[in-house]
Order: C-alpha cells, then structure tokens, then sequence
C-alpha cells in the first residue's frame, strides 16, 4: 500500500516476480521507489503495548470473550447486507 503521495511522486516501476521455486500460491511485488528527502520522515521508536496470548488466563480469555460480544452486539447491520438477492 502506497500513499497517495508516494504513488504520485514517488513510483519509478513496478513488477512482479513469477519464480518456480515460490512454492506459495502468491507472487511478490516489487515496487521501485524515487523517495526524496521532503517524502521521509524519521521518526523515534514508538513501543506499543499489545497482549500476550500465550500468558493469557483463562479469566483473561473469558474477559476478552464478553467483552467482544458486548461490542459486536453494539454493531447495527442493516437489513439490505442480510437480503440475498
């Protein structure tokens, strides 16, 4: 994914690759990138705090069950997405 700005200014080429030896059912792309200084920004490590599966409780794993059924709940879907044509 590019930004619009990166697309627009930035993309020299784009390829993708068919090799014989990728066993996966996807193929790579390669895009070719003329980043000037203006389009980079360096910025300093952010750490973001995510949860540990493997250390979850079992009290954890029920928490984080209801809580996700009460916030689906929440979700209104409308009719229309439901009606099969």
């Amino acid at each position: 994914m590019l930004s619009g700005t990166l697309y627009m200014n930035c993309l020299q080429d784009v390829s993708v690759t068919h090799d014989v030896y990728n066993l996966s059912d996807h193929d790579p792309i390669f895009a070719k990138l003329l980043l000037k200084k203006q389009y980079v920004n360096l910025t300093s490590k952010v750490h973001s705090s995510r949860a540990s599966w493997k250390k979850a409780t079992a009290a954890d794993l029920d928490n984080y069950r209801s809580v996700l059924i009460e916030n689906l709940d929440c979700v209104d879907i409308p009719t229309s997405a439901l009606v099969t044509i």
